[in-house]
């Protein structure tokens, strides 16, 4: 029971507050976020496990030849550059060999540098392996043929240095590191990404239970002593704590996972663009997260939800889609310029763009006020349109809800 009148923030605590215990108490949550969790792992640690049971591929390639350490050398430098074992027997004959090969004692024989002899087709790699060992050998031959002499010809086939890449966007310049800008682009990335999977795992919460409030007219209860205004807050607040909170322990134990298990390294993490990530992966949750609510509210199942809140997802799939075909490639366009900063796009497109090029403060100041001012306008709409919709006693469309709002 609560005596005398409630200040807006003690309202909206309590909202919040009802809304975390309300979800923690229900077993379908809980299973619903254990299976989610499950799932996720699952996807790092399965093909971690089946990599591990494969292990280093090794083939074993006969030799028969008046030399046989100078193919089985060559074979061995094909082999370390296809990233692959290849041992390399002896036999005195040709016979010798196929009965080995016939025997399954060896996967293949090369013969006089000319023949392959399989049981069936070879694996790739193991054509591979034996052309660019071969093209060695007739090399080494045709320069000693030449005239010039061991030392001439190892000097000729010693390795080179791999080519060095550079990045056309840094200027081209040579000695300069790389490591900054792969982690810039690594955060731009991860922010879009997560502000996505956040907004999708947490619109069904809100969904939810914004319907089986209203469905059960607790709502109406609750208006005797609330304002719309306090519910929609608090709900936005609770749900949105709560459902911040499952992706951020789904995405910990997944990339604690995948670093444990040697399948991701992640590059040391720049402050600036992590910071900048962060700020826009919180404006893009608030304001996705007020739409929701709003939806939820207007809907009286899961079906006239999905069917209400299908342009917005309309809207991020838009984002991610206009952020990889067009800001991607592109970053400085005036057309990448232009999405990073609407606001519906903004929160996905500005931090990928902030990892692969250098956004001036104009742009980002830009992007960040009409946020703000989005926000705000959706919280002062979203909260007009919550009162109608949570108080009516039907579904309602957006245009039903827009024309009641109005009178």
């Amino acid at each position: 029971m609560i005596d005398g009148p409630l200040s807006d923030r003690r309202a909206v605590q309590l909202v919040a507050r009802r809304e975390i215990l309300d979800r923690l108490r229900q077993r379908a949550f809980i299973v619903s976020f254990l299976l989610m969790l499950g799932a996720v792992l699952a996807v790092v640690i399965v093909p971690a496990a089946v990599g591990r049971e494969t292990g280093p591929t090794r083939y074993e390639i006969g030799v028969v030849d008046d030399d046989p350490s100078a193919v089985a050398d060559a074979l061995s430098g094909s082999a370390e550059l296809l990233a692959v074992e290849i041992t390399t027997p002896v036999f005195p004959d040709r016979d010798a060999a196929i009965a080995a090969v016939d025997g399954e004692e060896i996967d293949a024989v090369l013969v006089e540098r000319d023949e392959l002899v399989s049981d069936g087709t070879p694996p790739d790699v193991v054509l591979s392996a034996v052309d660019a060992a071969r093209s060695r050998l007739i090399v080494v031959t045709r320069l000693a043929d030449a005239g010039l002499g061991e030392g001439a010809v190892a000097a000729a086939l010693a390795p080179v240095e791999p080519v060095e890449v550079l990045d056309a966007n840094t200027g081209g310049g040579g000695g300069g590191d790389d490591d900054g800008s792969d982690a810039d682009a690594f955060i731009g990335l991860a922010a879009g990404f997560l502000l996505f999977f956040a907004v999708t795992t947490t619109s069904n919460v809100i969904l939810t239970g914004t319907m089986e409030e209203k469905s059960s007219r607790v709502v109406e209860v609750l208006l005797g002593t609330l304002r719309p205004r306090h519910l929609l807050a608090g709900k936005l607040i609770g749900l949105g704590l709560l459902g911040l909170a499952q992706v951020v322990i789904i995405v910990a134990a997944a990339l604690a996972t995948a670093v444990g298990l040697d399948q991701l390294d992640v590059p040391d993490l720049p402050v600036a663009v992590s910071l900048w990530g962060v700020v826009f992966f919180l404006a893009g949750f608030t304001l996705y997260a007020v739409v929701y609510a709003v939806v939820g509210a207007m809907s009286h199942s899961p079906e006239d939800a999905q069917s209400s809140a299908a342009p917005v997802v309309f809207m991020l799939v838009g984002g991610w889609v206009a952020t990889a075909a067009v800001v991607l490639p592109n970053p400085d366009g005036a057309v990448a310029r232009l999405i990073s900063v609407f606001p519906p796009i903004a929160p996905i497109a500005m931090p990928a763009r902030m990892g692969v090029t250098d956004v001036g403060p104009g742009d980002i100041g830009l992007a960040l006020a009409l946020l703000a001012a989005t926000i705000w306008l959706g919280v002062r709409l979203g909260g007009r349109l919550y009162q109608v919709a949570i108080l009516s006693s039907g579904p309602l469309d957006w245009g039903d809800l827009w024309r009641r709002a109005r009178h």
